[in-house]
């Protein structure tokens, strides 16, 4: 075999672990099947746990997708990963001539509960606050239409 095959078969096997290596970290660091809308919409959370012990909790989303959202609650809550909660949702909607918010009732799991959102500009506030951050996954996906 010539040289110069030689290089140019080497060149197409490093494009080749390049482009594999590219594509397997982007499905290591982008694992959300649903892009995300920052909107805050009025939220009702209610416990499966206990859902006639104690009054719903009352909370705004940070973010939202046709899968799940985000969303801050006072840090005295009792819920933990993996508890089913009910979710109350007010989307606001917009035509010309009228603004409105559509109740949407959905079931959801708490996928993840933290102190506050490391890196976000109300972090700080947060803590102040005794709050913590929500990620909730929808039990049912929805075609929320917020674009």
């Amino acid at each position: 075999m010539d040289i110069s095959k030689k290089i140019q078969d080497h060149k197409l096997s490093l494009k080749q672990d390049a482009l594999s290596s590219e594509s397997q970290h982007d499905l290591k660091t982008e694992q959300r099947k649903f892009p995300r809308t920052e909107l805050s919409c009025p939220v009702e959370i209610v416990s499966h746990a206990a859902p006639n012990r104690s009054a719903p909790a009352q909370s705004r989303t940070d973010n939202i997708s046709n899968g799940g959202c985000y969303l801050t609650l006072s840090s005295s809550s009792s819920l933990a990963p993996g508890d089913l909660v009910n979710l109350n949702l007010k989307i606001p909607r917009q035509t010309p001539n009228t603004y409105l918010l559509e109740p949407l009732k959905i079931q959801a799991r708490v996928v993840r509960i933290e102190p506050a959102r490391q890196g976000s500009s109300h972090q700080k506030a947060l803590e102040q606050a005794h709050e913590m951050g929500l990620a909730l996954e929808f039990s049912d996906p929805r075609r929320l239409s917020l674009d």
